[in-house]
């Protein structure tokens, strides 16, 4: 029986479709075997360049639900919180990068759903928690979140067909600091080579400190606030019903960054905040946040701050006069009132 003949549009196409696979498989093979994200690998062949932190410590959670029956939540500012230094529980920080109670109140709930028993919650706020939303990151690299409807092929599409820019390839391969990822164990980012500059060199690093530029609030900053309270509001209502014991504090950022933080807003959500839950305020301008030496950059606290954080918390460890101030329902109007003469 004869063949028939292949027609030029057949040609045309599985030139076409060649071509296409030729041109993106370099991509292909950087996306997977690179890595750069640190979805498709529980453990990294290569240095991740952006790992998405919260869709890989959440896959790593749903599948160990039973390691840990504690975690700390927050953006990037917790990840100095060791957890070796918390008791009570058995630790993890779920921390991740410009994070949001709204989004802390998702995981819980996930993870609650998954079977993980959860005994303590401590949550780590600042001004970040309703200047930003979720909404805004959720479509990047860096935050697509973990998918709790199943949809995993979409999201492994995205991270595998997505052409890297040149920017992420050459920190692949040439990465300007290494970072230790230790999301197999505690959930914290360990910047080895940074503390070790900073420590051999103090002087240098206080000459370049790099000092924050005011931005502008979000248009809708009321209804951020309104949100995240709710947010709050959600999580203390797990806590209660679930026997879970919730620790709150405000994140003490350097204090030249707490200058350029519009205050009327701030003060706003420090006060409503106060009708969810008690929490400890280390903002402000005390002995902590004026020494640039404690800090990696005005946003970025070190681990000798986390420390003295949780000594503060916890009574474990030495505490810093008039660092720390507990926040109730009596006392929320003086201290409002004496971080606002910060302020100004």
């Amino acid at each position: 029986m004869a063949m028939r003949p292949v027609s030029r549009f057949a040609i045309k196409i599985s030139l076409v479709g060649g071509l296409t696979l030729l041109l993106i498989s370099p991509a292909l093979f950087f996306n997977y075997i690179v890595d750069p994200y640190g979805v498709f690998h529980e453990t990294p062949w290569f240095h991740a360049v952006v790992p998405n932190e919260r869709f890989v410590k959440m896959r790593y959670l749903v599948h160990h639900p039973l390691l840990y029956d504690s975690l700390v939540f927050g953006s990037s500012r917790v990840n100095t919180l060791d957890t070796s230094h918390l008791h009570g529980g058995t630790w993890y920080n779920l921390w991740a990068n410009s994070a949001t109670p709204e989004e802390y109140l998702q995981d819980i709930r996930f993870l609650l759903a998954h079977g993980m028993t959860m005994r303590n919650l401590l949550i780590g706020l600042d001004a970040s928690s309703y200047i930003l939303s979720g909404e805004d990151h959720q479509h990047e690299l860096p935050s697509i979140m973990y998918p709790k409807d199943g949809h995993w092929l979409n999201v492994y599409a995205t991270y595998l067909f997505t052409v890297p820019d040149y920017g992420v390839v050459k920190e692949a391969f040439y990465p300007r600091e290494r970072i230790v990822y230790d999301y197999q164990h505690t959930g914290r980012a360990l910047f080895v080579e940074r503390e070790q500059a900073l420590i051999s060199n103090p002087a240098e690093h206080v000459a370049t400190f790099k000092l924050p530029m005011a931005g502008p609030a979000p248009v809708d900053v009321n209804e951020r606030i309104r949100r995240t309270i709710q947010a709050m509001a959600d999580i203390r209502k797990i806590a209660d019903e679930r026997h879970i014991h919730l620790t709150v504090f405000v994140n003490p950022v350097h204090e030249s960054l707490f200058h350029t933080t519009l205050f009327s807003p701030y003060r706003s959500f420090l006060k409503q905040l106060v009708g969810i839950t008690d929490y400890v305020d280390f903002s402000g301008v005390n002995s902590i946040t004026s020494d640039k030496g404690r800090y990696y950059e005005y946003s970025h606290y070190r681990p000798i701050v986390g420390d003295r954080i949780i000594a503060s918390l916890f009574g474990t460890g030495a505490t810093t006069p008039g660092f720390g101030f507990l926040v109730t329902r009596a006392t929320v109007d003086g201290h409002l009132a004496n971080l606002e003469q910060e302020f100004k």
